[in-house]
């Protein structure tokens, strides 16, 4: 009996000492020279290492999973790069650097199969997307006139153009994609990045087909916050929240609105455009400081170094808040947000006057005193 026991426990610490406790890649990629500088990175953390004719044998210790883990190989001022879904497991990669960035699937991996699957869905279509974007690089070449090639291939209003209407059609096998496999790890993991694919109806419908056992999870708690509102238009009321700000006090949006117009931007620290956006806009809001409360809701992790990082890296001008759910939170669910730098302008009741997405021009101090007259 005791011999019995003391084998138990014995088995007990053994498979505890064997569980993989990090993502382990082995394999060969042909193609990339001993000197080329790889990176493999993942929520913020990144390891720098080189190949030995091409042998794979690197580790990093992913904090959340399955996840999706970035490839990049770096050489003579040229980069290309891979991607993986895949948790802290050993996996094998083979293949070539002309595979990268889809063609090679991670071997062994519990995760890895739908995203490889998708791939393989949106495969042809991408390739057309590689044939014109070619030609349309050759024409201008060629002496075409700029903005009559690019109505030609990449127009978004009808008639689409030739290249538009091939994203919107691998927009929605994903989207299909996605609906069918909603109840995987990588269904809901890609159901974020995808949400502008879909309308809130759409959003609705898809919401009761996940299994109730994922309610608690960050991912199916953003579906639900689209859901439960509607895209806010110019003249509804903003969407109140609670977050913390940089002292780690928990406030409410509401407070800010006390007789002045509130503009609200999305930003984050690994965004270019916001890096350089941000100290001109805190200039902006601190010259109009008299009629305007200028909130900054940091749209990445909840990381306080970076979160006060990027309070310095403003000035510490104007008003700094975040969550800890970074990009899942509910607040860029019910505020619709899926790039940076995102404005919002509300009026001294509330009100939605405009939204400014994406980074502006040297005329947005001009726009905004024009809208608060």
């Amino acid at each position: 009996m005791t011999n019995k026991l003391m084998m138990l426990i014995a088995l007990f610490f053994s498979i505890g000492i064997m569980a993989q406790d990090k993502l382990h890649i082995t394999g060969k990629i042909t193609g990339i020279p001993n000197e080329a500088k790889l990176t493999l990175e993942n929520n913020f953390k990144k390891v720098v290492f080189q190949l030995k004719d091409g042998v794979l044998d690197v580790e990093m210790e992913l904090t959340v999973v399955p996840t999706l883990v970035f490839m990049m190989v770096e050489h003579e001022g040229k980069q290309k790069y891979t991607t993986f879904f895949v948790g802290n497991e050993a996996i094998v990669l083979n293949g070539s650097i002309e595979d990268f960035p889809n063609n090679i699937k991670a071997e062994n991996s519990k995760y890895d199969e739908l995203r490889y699957q998708e791939h393989l869905l949106t495969k042809e279509l991408n390739d057309k997307i590689e044939i014109l974007s070619a030609e349309a690089r050759t024409m201008i070449e060629e002496g075409a006139i700029r903005d009559s090639v690019y109505k030609m291939y990449m127009n978004n209003v009808e008639p689409l153009g030739k290249i538009t209407k091939i994203i919107r059609e691998i927009e929605q096998k994903s989207a299909d994609f996605i609906k069918d496999n909603i109840n995987t790890d990588y269904g809901r993991y890609s159901l974020r990045y995808c949400l502008s694919q879909f309308t809130p109806e759409e959003i609705r419908e898809i919401a009761p087909l996940i299994d109730p056992k994922y309610k608690n999870t960050e991912e199916v708690r953003f579906v639900y916050s689209i859901a439960d509102s509607n895209t806010l238009e110019e003249g509804d009321k903003y969407y109140d929240f609670i977050a913390k700000d940089i002292n780690q006090k928990q406030v409410r949006f509401s407070d800010y609105f006390k007789g002045k117009y509130v503009l609200l931007d999305f930003s984050t620290l690994h965004c270019g455009y916001c890096q350089e956006a941000a100290p001109k806009t805190a200039q902006i809001a601190d010259n109009l400081k008299d009629k305007l409360v200028h909130i900054t809701y940091y749209a990445g992790h909840d990381q306080k170094d970076k979160f006060k990082y990027y309070s310095e890296f403003k000035g510490n001008k104007g008003i700094l808040l975040s969550n800890k759910e970074g990009r899942l939170s509910p607040v860029l669910a019910m505020y619709r947000n899926n790039s940076t730098p995102d404005y919002w302008l509300f009026n001294l009741d509330g009100k939605l006057v405009m939204r400014f997405e994406g980074m502006q021009g040297e005329d947005f101090e001009e726009q905004l005193r024009a809208l608060m007259k």
